[in-house]
């Protein structure tokens, strides 16, 4: 289950442009189209999982992910990974004010767009941002984040299992997603940038 969820938040947030940093805007663009080129491999799906958590997550803030474990060193071979990135890409994705978003999304998505097409879209994360989206404009939506907000008042790495039990496991995982977002204050542009990421790939 947890595995599911680091796929959802980590290839939407690749793929919505949550890329932060007052002064880092080239590194965030060049994380960008790194995501591509692992877009564009075999395992395609499993690349950019593993690059996303290699290079901007760390062991305490997603202690589930194999990449980061003592054992993923092979896996880090399979993805053509260098050891090297370790946490390369963490100071680019501190600031994740809506703001910022919005402003690195409008510089990156031409490359986004151009470099992904229809047909990996729908063979990797498409099925995820509809949920993301559908959920979202759902009956149960504000009633469950407002349980959020008294359940799990701070993010942590519980709040996953708390998303999971208001939720009884039925769309855990978006509920997490949007929870955050909205810890964040950036559940707004978020929204309309997989909307947008939708209507391009619907064309």
């Amino acid at each position: 289950m947890k595995k599911k969820i680091s796929i959802i938040s980590g290839l939407i947030i690749i793929m919505s442009g949550l890329l932060y940093s007052a002064d880092k805007d080239q590194q965030a663009l060049e994380f960008i189209k790194s995501c591509i080129e692992k877009a564009n491999t075999q395992n395609a799906y499993l690349n950019v999982l593993r690059y996303f958590q290699y290079t901007a997550t760390t062991e305490k803030n997603n202690p589930w992910s194999y990449i980061l474990s003592s054992y993923g060193a092979e896996a880090l071979a399979e993805s053509g990974i260098d050891r090297a990135e370790k946490g390369k890409y963490i100071t680019v994705l501190q600031d994740r004010s809506a703001k910022r978003i919005k402003k690195l999304w409008d510089a990156g998505k031409k490359d986004i767009f151009a470099g992904i097409s229809t047909e990996l879209y729908t063979a990797t994360i498409g099925s995820l941002v509809e949920s993301c989206i559908d959920f979202h404009d759902s009956k149960v939506y504000r009633k469950q984040i407002n349980a959020m907000k008294k359940k799990s008042p701070r993010l942590d790495n519980k709040t996953v299992e708390k998303a999971g039990e208001i939720s009884q496991w039925a769309n855990y995982g978006e509920l997490a997603f949007w929870y955050r977002r909205t810890k964040e204050k950036n559940d707004r542009v978020v929204y309309s940038i997989l909307r947008e990421i939708r209507d391009h790939y619907k064309q």
